[in-house]
């Protein structure tokens, strides 16, 4: 392909800077200021070491030339700075020029059209400059050449233009789906960037629903509510909620209450959110649907946010972690029973989705019934109104993370859930992973379906009767369909401590 030259009028031109260096004041986005200094200082030091090394070298001592390469070692350290601080893309309406430092990259060709440009993809990666962690937007070409630029190094405004320009200007299949979700809501920040790159520290701490304790935690026999709720014990915290076993004094009952605190909130913001999360939650409450444990109810108190639900019993995830991934055969039978609980709640209504189906979520009893013990809309609208992560990114499609969740997240879920079942691993976050990769036993058959479920693109997935064909139809060959919806075969081996009910 040959190279179509750009031509850059001064009215139309664009310029977005990419620094080599930068200071934390310029960038109030970065995350680890103290660190940035350190090895700018340590690059500068090394700089002028490496020109007296040289000059030493290569001049003799005391020589008229020696003192003039001393003399110019600040000017040329100015330049430098200056040079490095001051790298820009530019942009115009038919292309993209980049800077010398990229040249290497770009097999001497620093500019570039549109029509050039063959994908564009986000993924995580370290700043190697500055050594943060952050977004890596990468821009493949089809006449050759790829680059990667460091998100982290480029200025909030300049990287609001490179968005727009690529939303612009750029093919409309060159951006991959999620990337073309974030870029439309200028998510490509680093302050952002935990939405899409989900660092793993990270997401340990804020979606593992058994996981850490948050220190501001009801005791037992605190009374909760104005005394309609009465906590039993600690079930969960982690992050911003906490899960407890309650004892609903007004209908006889034990409930597992969580507690979500909006704290992290803007003050302005946490009185309409309570708002909307009490008007959302409405047509979740008493859908007595099977396998889905029942809503009984929401509350606001303060700043906190209440779920009651019908208590749940042990997770998938403790039983995998217990006693290994489960075969092929439950597997199938697992996929099934949670696309039939999907498409009857579909079935009772086009609006509402599960949004929180994960092996923290999924329940099972001695007899092997598997139940959804969790709905994902308050973690949904709160993250939206917060920009914080507060959802399991392993578990979560990536237009849920954009704030678009819809019917079709769930099927990402499912097929999340499913890796996790055969591999005991947690799969990549919007990566369309292959179970079989992990675990050398699973057939190419199941393998290829997950990997499909967990396309980032929804229109790939299918629908849920589509799946349910699958994996029904693959299952009913050998086997009888049991009472639950679920194969005579218990999906999960008996668990000999019991199926303890908290």
């Amino acid at each position: 392909m040959s190279e179509e030259l750009l031509q850059l009028p001064t009215t139309t031109k664009r310029n977005v800077r990419y620094p080599l260096f930068l200071n934390h004041a310029e960038m109030p986005h970065r995350l680890y200021p103290l660190v940035d200094i350190c090895v700018q200082i340590l690059n500068v030091l090394f700089f002028f070491v490496c020109i007296e090394l040289l000059a030493i070298l290569t001049v003799p001592a005391g020589s008229e030339l020696s003192m003039i390469m001393v003399a110019l070692i600040p000017f040329f350290a100015i330049f430098m700075r200056f040079f490095l601080r001051n790298a820009r893309l530019t942009i115009v309406e038919n292309g993209i020029s980049f800077p010398l430092l990229m040249a290497r990259e770009l097999n001497g060709r620093l500019s570039r059209p549109w029509t050039d440009l063959e994908t564009v993809d986000l993924h995580d990666g370290k700043d190697k400059h500055n050594f943060v962690q952050g977004n890596v937007l990468t821009m493949q070409f089809k006449s050759g050449g790829r680059v990667d630029l460091d998100t982290t190094r480029i200025p909030r405004d300049d990287l609001r233009l490179l968005q727009e320009s690529l939303l612009k200007w750029s093919q409309p299949d060159v951006l991959t789906p999620a990337v073309s979700e974030l870029v439309s809501r200028n998510d490509l920040e680093i302050s952002d960037s935990t939405a899409f790159v989900f660092a793993k520290k990270r997401r340990q701490v804020l979606s593992n629903f058994f996981g850490l304790t948050n220190g501001n935690l009801w005791k037992k026999g605190d009374s909760v509510l104005g005394g309609n709720y009465i906590i039993e014990k600690v079930l969960a915290a982690a992050g911003a909620r906490s899960s407890y076993l309650a004892n609903d004094t007004r209908a006889g009952r034990n409930v597992c209450l969580t507690e979500y605190d909006l704290t992290m909130l803007d003050v302005d913001a946490r009185e309409q959110v309570s708002a909307k999360l009490l008007t959302v939650s409405e047509p979740y409450k008493h859908l007595l649907i099977p396998g889905l444990l029942n809503l009984h109810d929401t509350a606001v108190s303060g700043d906190k946010f209440y779920t009651m639900m019908e208590p749940a019993s042990k997770t998938l995830r403790a039983h995998v972690t217990r006693y290994g991934a489960l075969s092929e055969k439950k597997v199938y039978a697992l996929g099934l029973r949670l696309a039939e609980i999907v498409g009857k709640l579909n079935e009772r209504t086009s609006e509402l989705y599960v949004g929180s189906i994960r092996p923290d979520s999924i329940t099972y009893t001695s007899d092997g019934a598997v139940s959804i013990a969790e709905f994902g809309f308050v973690d949904d609208l709160i993250m939206t109104s917060s920009q914080v992560l507060v959802v399991d990114a392993a578990y979560a499609a990536p237009e849920r993370i954009s704030g678009l969740s819809t019917r079709v997240s769930d099927l990402y879920s499912i097929g999340a859930t499913m890796y996790f079942a055969l591999t005991k691993v947690d799969p990549e976050p919007c990566a369309s992973s292959q179970a079989s990769a992990v675990n050398a036993k699973v057939s190419p058959a199941l393998s290829n379906l997950i990997a499909k479920l967990l396309s980032r693109d929804p229109s790939q997935r299918g629908s849920v009767s589509e799946l349910i064909h699958a994996l029904g139809g693959v299952s009913e060959l050998t086997h009888d369909r049991g009472p639950h919806g679920v194969l005579d075969t218990k999906i999960v081996a008996d668990d000999p401590d019991g199926a303890e009910h908290v």
